[in-house]
């Protein structure tokens, strides 16, 4: 799927950087491309992908579309298309993803939740079964 291991961007065009060095507190909405390769205490909420490079540390909640992960999360992740943990790359947090790709010497610990349709009409199912039995 990917050859390169290195944290590179799924878009050509990257809109957002927190650059090595750099230490930021709060949070990112975006609609593109954010990549940190700096400190970042905050969420990041993007329609688009999200990069974190080999240097990047990020402690907060990452929602987007496509995530990349060299460096360091400590927080929850929800991906709408893949997640991706390089070698380098290290996750800490539940993580909630259409697809999943770990490499050989990443790091992951927290509970992971696949997007399904199985998953999705299981949910709808019981939660009308539910809805159906407090009426009756």
């Amino acid at each position: 799927m990917f050859k390169d291991k290195s944290a590179k961007p799924f878009t050509e065009k990257v809109d957002t950087i927190i650059g090595s060095g750099t230490a930021f507190e709060g949070n990112i909405i975006a609609s593109g491309t954010v990549r940190v390769d700096g400190r970042l205490n905050g969420e990041i909420q993007t329609e688009n992908d999200v990069i974190i490079g080999e240097s990047g540390q990020v402690t907060g909640l990452i929602k987007g579309k496509n995530i990349n992960v060299a460096g360091l999360v400590q927080g929850n992740i929800e991906a709408e298309g893949q997640l991706q943990i390089v070698s380098s790359g290290k996750v800490i947090g539940d993580i909630h993803v259409e697809s999943l790709q770990i490499d050989d010497g990443a790091k992951y610990t927290g509970n992971c939740r696949m997007k399904t349709e199985l998953y999705v009409a299981e949910s709808s199912t019981s939660a009308s079964q539910s809805a159906s039995q407090s009426v009756g």
